[in-house]
């Protein structure tokens, strides 16, 4: 619960600062963009001890992200970034039987909201390539979850993590109002791409 309240707060924020940005006479253009990506720390690394376990099995989802961005004087862009991921894996233990009847489930949620600005590399309205730097706050929540009597359920969120973004990107608009984007480097995931609207 507490997670889920945390994430409406930063979703909260986001459309706060879009909104604010958007009165700003000295910008330009306004984007929104929605992105999917793809992580080195994945369930597979997260929880390489258990790889060996009986049944294993592993799944992630995401990154997924949600950014706006409003340019200024046509080459700076200011705005925010809320990501998030999960990685989950499975197993089976023996049980007091010696039988394989005792699941385990462990998983990690991520949830990041960073401020970032953009430096555009060129001025270009179809290729619009640039560079990004960010900082904020990401939010850990690790869970495990076992039937077996020799275990406990353990659920914790880990707050005060601080979060960096350092990118380059291109966005290509396919049509006016429409186009997509790339980014590649450090933060939530090493590479992000989606779709962005100019509004």
């Amino acid at each position: 619960m507490k997670f889920a309240k945390l994430f409406t707060v930063l979703l909260a924020l986001c459309f706060s600062v879009s909104n604010t940005f958007s009165q700003f006479e000295d910008i330009s253009d306004h984007y929104i963009s929605v992105g999917y990506g793809y992580s080195l720390i994945n369930a597979d690394v997260l929880f390489e001890a258990y790889n060996f376990e009986n049944d294993y099995n592993s799944s992630d989802f995401g990154p997924v992200s949600i950014q706006y961005e409003g340019i200024f004087q046509d080459k700076i862009g200011f705005g925010i970034e809320l990501a998030y991921s999960k990685a989950s894996s499975t197993w089976l233990g023996f049980d007091e039987n010696d039988e394989l009847n005792d699941n385990f489930d462990i998983s990690r949620r991520k949830l990041s909201g960073v401020a970032r600005a953009n430096y555009r590399l060129g001025l270009g309205k179809i290729i619009d390539p640039y560079g990004s730097f960010g900082m904020g706050y990401k939010i850990n929540h690790w869970k495990l979850e076992t039937d077996s009597p020799g275990f406990s359920d353990a659920d914790f969120v880990n707050l005060n993590t601080f979060a960096l973004l350092a990118r380059i990107g291109v966005r290509i608009m396919f049509v006016e109002n429409v186009g997509a984007y790339i980014e590649a480097g450090a933060g939530h995931g090493i590479v992000m791409g989606g779709l962005t609207v100019k509004l």
